[in-house]
């Protein structure tokens, strides 16, 4: 069964409660603002195994939640006031035992922050039991949703809810997640870095054209990987910063006749003094400056 339903454009929370209270009893338990920031590592390792990872805070309180990407489903929550940096740091055993195999030596970092309202709706039968939670997120960026949470025992009221959410008020069943939609919003998609050398050449492609596309996608990967180097986030910045820097001594040394001569000498030196300078980590903390 569904659990995730996107509203149509313009319908507002307070309109659908309205609608759906025609076709049963409602109780709204609460309403108020929130602001919801995503989090992940910076190669994107939750959302690579299915999981967002939410920070959700409000005056009453704040909570972190894990929740599967394919049904929307809580992996993990906890009550936190501050997210932690790295998962070790994590009290709520479940959820350090859920983070720590993925994130492993990785920083857990904020990705994008919405603010939203948040209603909690609670669906009542004739015995003024609850029979069915409803979590309606209203947004101003984009289409509203509202999220299924059921009640033990009562799945038929709860299939019968999905059939009025869909045939009569017209929602539409989502498997995707409001994180993806946020980041549409700003240009961006999951999992735009990995430190893999992923790169389509043409077998036909001239040499000098190849080395173009190699030599700018190894400078991107230092480039993104300088400012959580120099901050010490965390050591796989300063891994893949290397990595990249290697990558580039390898090809000016392996791939010929492509540069010219002094150019491939200058660089061949500069990225030799790159990579020496960034080698032992207990000096890293002094090169600020240097970049």
């Amino acid at each position: 069964m569904s659990l995730q339903f996107e509203f149509p454009v313009n319908l507002t929370a307070e309109n659908f409660i309205v609608e759906l209270s025609h076709e049963v009893s409602t109780r709204l338990a609460s309403r108020q603002s929130s602001r919801k920031t995503y989090y992940d590592s910076f190669d994107w390792r939750l959302y690579s195994n299915d999981i967002t990872c939410e920070f959700n805070q409000a005056k009453s309180a704040s909570s972190l939640t894990l929740r599967s990407i394919k049904n929307g489903l809580v992996i993990a929550d906890a009550e936190l006031k501050k997210v932690p940096l790295f998962s070790k740091a994590f009290e709520p055993v479940i959820m350090r035992d859920t983070l720590a195999p993925l994130l492993d030596m990785r920083a857990l970092l904020p990705v994008c922050t919405l603010d939203y309202e948040i209603y909690h709706l609670n669906l009542i039968n004739k015995d003024e039991k609850t029979i069915l939670r409803l979590l309606i997120e209203e947004y101003s960026q984009f289409n509203n949703r509202v999220l299924l949470q059921p009640v033990r025992g009562y799945d038929k009221a709860a299939e019968h809810i999905v059939e009025i959410l869909t045939a009569t008020l017209g929602l539409t069943v989502t498997d995707k997640p409001v994180l993806l939609t946020a980041l549409q919003v700003q240009g961006r998609k999951p999992k735009d870095y990995s430190s893999k050398l992923n790169i389509n050449l043409d077998p036909d492609m001239r040499a000098d054209i190849a080395g173009k596309y190699i030599y700018s996608h190894l400078l991107k990967a230092i480039k993104t990987n300088e400012q959580g180097t120099i901050a010490d986030t965390d050591s796989e910045f300063l891994h893949d910063f290397r990595v990249a820097v290697r990558r580039t001594r390898a090809g000016l040394s392996q791939i010929k006749g492509i540069l010219p001569a002094n150019s491939s000498a200058y660089y061949a030196d500069f990225f030799s003094w790159l990579g020496q300078i960034t080698g032992p980590t207990t000096r890293f903390g002094c090169l600020s400056a240097e970049f």
